[in-house]
């Protein structure tokens, strides 16, 4: 539930409660000392007896029974409380009626006093003073009536009466208030901590969203995560596919019997998807609310997916494009060259010494074109990673390419041992593998070294030789972006790392893999 209900009967605080049952039983002794104690004294001195006596007790008797709606929670009384203003005016009524047969204003205007506690816990203040003020008038005229002497004794019990009366109404109307106040507090309490429980959640699930790019987990996280927010039934996922929706992920089974809800999916300005939540609870705007703001940390998280996505289709095309330019300007030029030399050298079978050196161009040809082979091959492969410290994955790379080049390498690493998810130590070890790779075929270089350091929340791993190195700025504005640079560009960005290189002509290739951890 996003938001709290109001208070009801059943889940009042034990203070509440405790104050209900003492202002209940309060009324009811207050009104069986209102109603019994005249009659008793009007029976002693005499002045109640007979047909008055008969009319007071039916009135007592109604009174206490009208009272007693007010008193106790039961259907019968649920429904006289429909109408309560003709209520209080026949309560009051009596009250005047037994008050004028008693000729008793010591205990009997307790009875106007009672329902006055009733009146200030229900209506504001400026209408529980008139209807105090009604009450005080028809005290008097009770008293008038009833032919007491106006006398000053009189006239200041009366008085005491009605400022008594004026006291009940405030003190009544004050307790009334600060109980509903501590509720509204406590609600208040209660609605904040259910924000504060919501916030927190909403922030886990941000966080776990945003860690993650793969677009299948992201999009069945946001189906999961959405519907323990809204306590629903079941959600489902669904990305606009010009001109349809397609549902890609979804957590239980929807009810179309239920009630739904549906928010839509905004990324950069355009519409990418809609959640909808089939719930048990009422759908309103209040929850709606609620919910944009995981609908707008999904929509983000499925839009970086959908990105990423991309980029690694990009970066796959752009690998293949750059080994099939590999093949055509290597291995497909050699095969050419080798059957070239082959087909002189069958012209010269009558001539040995000729089609000797043709035979050995062929067979030169043949091992470079082996060798490349080779070498493309090693660049598309890579070591297990699964669970693996990526120190030794490296250090394994680093060995293997010295035993298949014969070039001094060396690898070092400082820092906290480290294991990286799946997909990114696949780009990292491919980086790594290009260059290496360029050192290979372009550096010329006697010595390579490579090293990895984990400091500052962050993993940099550099590539140095000591080669004949290049003008970076030329072999950049090349075709293909020169040495395979576009290519580790863009793996670096896949893992939302950077890249730098800083070469010269006879000084050497540094290459300088940053990623934030």
């Amino acid at each position: 539930m996003m938001h709290p209900e109001p208070i009801t009967i059943d889940q009042q605080t034990p203070q509440d409660r405790v104050h209900n049952q003492s202002l209940l039983w309060s009324g009811v002794i207050a009104a069986l000392v209102a109603c019994g104690v005249p009659p008793i004294i009007g029976l002693s001195d005499g002045s109640l007896r007979g047909v008055n006596l008969v009319i007071y007790l039916g009135a007592a008797i109604g009174y206490i029974g009208l009272k007693s709606v007010f008193w106790f929670e039961t259907p019968l009384c649920n429904r006289f409380r429909r109408n309560p203003q003709l209520l209080i005016s026949v309560v009051f009524g009596l009250a005047a009626l037994m008050q004028l047969l008693s000729r008793d204003f010591t205990t009997q205007p307790i009875a106007f006093m009672v329902p006055m506690v009733f009146i200030a816990g229900t209506y504001p203040l400026p209408k529980t003073l008139i209807i105090a003020g009604l009450i005080a008038i028809l005290m008097s005229g009770s008293f008038i009536a009833a032919g007491l002497p106006l006398t000053s004794a009189g006239l200041s019990a009366l008085s005491s009466q009605i400022v008594l009366l004026l006291f009940v109404t405030l003190f009544g109307y004050v307790t009334n208030q600060s109980v509903l106040t501590r509720q509204k507090v406590e609600q208040l309490a209660q609605e904040l901590a259910q924000e504060r429980d919501y916030l927190q959640q909403l922030s886990a699930i941000t966080a776990a969203l945003s860690s993650e790019v793969q677009l299948a987990r992201v999009l069945a996280q946001v189906a999961e995560a959405g519907r323990s927010l809204a306590n629903a039934q079941a959600v489902t996922v669904a990305l606009l596919e010009d001109p349809e929706w397609r549902i890609v992920a979804s957590v239980g089974s929807p009810d179309t019997n239920l009630p739904s809800l549906e928010i839509m999916l905004h990324a950069k300005g355009e519409t990418i998807g809609r959640l909808n939540y089939w719930s048990i609870q009422p759908t309103n705007a209040a929850l709606r609310q609620a919910l944009q703001p995981f609908a707008d940390a999904a929509a983000m998280a499925i839009y970086n997916a959908q990105l990423y996505e991309q980029a690694r289709f990009s970066a796959t095309l752009a690998e293949r494009n750059r080994l099939a330019r590999d093949f055509h300007d290597t291995l497909a030029q050699q095969l050419t060259g080798l059957r070239l030399q082959i087909e002189a050298g069958m012209r010269n079978l009558h001539q040995p010494e000729k089609a000797q050196l043709r035979l050995q161009k062929a067979y030169d040809l043949a091992l470079a074109a082996l060798h490349d082979l080779r070498r493309s091959v090693w660049n598309l492969s890579a070591p297990a990673i699964d669970g693996r410290v990526l120190s030794d994955v490296l250090a394994e790379l680093v060995d293997t390419f010295h035993q298949r080049t014969n070039i001094q390498s060396q690898y070092s690493h400082d820092g906290q041992e480290l294991t990286l998810p799946s997909d990114v130590a696949i780009q990292v070890l491919r980086v790594v593998n290009e260059a290496l790779s360029n050192v290979e075929k372009h550096a010329q270089a006697k010595h390579v070294a490579i090293r990895s350091t984990v400091a500052a929340g962050q993993l940099q791993i550099t590539v140095s030789d000591d080669g004949q190195g290049f003008e970076l700025a030329a072999v950049q504005q090349t075709a293909s972006g020169g040495f395979g640079l576009t290519s580790m560009r863009e793996r670096t960005q896949l893992i939302q790392g950077s890249l730098s290189i800083q070469s010269q002509p006879s000084a050497g290739t540094l290459l300088t893999l940053c990623l934030p951890l």
